[in-house]
């Protein structure tokens, strides 16, 4: 695990470990995850939340840790309190095995500028909001999930978009028209869907 900090508390590069939850919630927190996480925490300059008061190295993570959750298949859904986390700028959580939906809480995070959750067992559709309020993002990776439903149109409030992947996944239906506002958009991927209509004319305008 990488951390920067940078001058707010929670503007720095989030990369969590392959260990995030511990597999066995009615057991003792793995102490391997333990380590990783209060080695995050001493990382944090403010926690202004006060979110963290409860990663003490005599309680259990799995159960008595804010933010945190175990479940028995092996990993976790993504802790919906991180939507507090508004200075937070790269979100990393690639192949971790985590489960459920993106939560509704990262419309909070708007000055996230990177989010990368590719290879794990998210599934559900995208929420309209979050993609409502991320316009710093510029990177999103969604790849290799079990999500479905349709691409929202929101996607076209992403402006600062350069990189798009939503590749492997169950998305259906048609690709939004609203994708031809993301002037900036250099990469996208959307191969292994089960997308049923032509380009939009609007993709033409995608210059980069």
């Amino acid at each position: 695990m990488e951390v920067f900090n940078h001058k707010h508390a929670f503007s720095l590069i989030f990369l969590f470990f392959s260990p995030f939850l511990s597999p066995f919630p009615s057991q003792a927190c793995h102490t391997v995850d333990q380590e990783a996480l209060l080695q995050f925490k001493h990382q944090i300059t403010d926690d202004y939340f006060r979110m963290l008061n409860s990663w003490t190295p005599s309680s259990d993570c799995c159960t008595a840790w804010e933010g945190i959750a175990c479940d028995t298949s092996g990993r976790g859904p993504i802790p919906h309190k991180l939507g507090k986390l508004s200075h937070l700028t790269d979100l990393i959580l690639h192949n971790n095995n985590l489960t459920g939906s993106i939560p509704i809480s990262f419309q909070n995070l708007f000055r996230l500028k990177k989010l990368q959750l590719s290879r794990n067992r998210l599934s559900g559709s995208l929420p309209n909001p979050v993609f409502e309020s991320l316009a710093s993002l510029s990177f999103l990776d969604l790849s290799e999930n079990q999500l479905s439903g349709s691409i929202p149109s929101s996607i076209g409030n992403l402006v600062s978009l350069t990189m798009l992947d939503l590749r492997q996944n169950s998305f259906s239906g048609a690709i939004p028209n609203t994708i031809g506002k993301l002037k900036k958009l250099k990469t996208i991927h959307l191969s292994g869907n089960r997308l049923n209509s032509s380009l939009p004319k609007s993709i033409g305008g995608l210059s980069e």
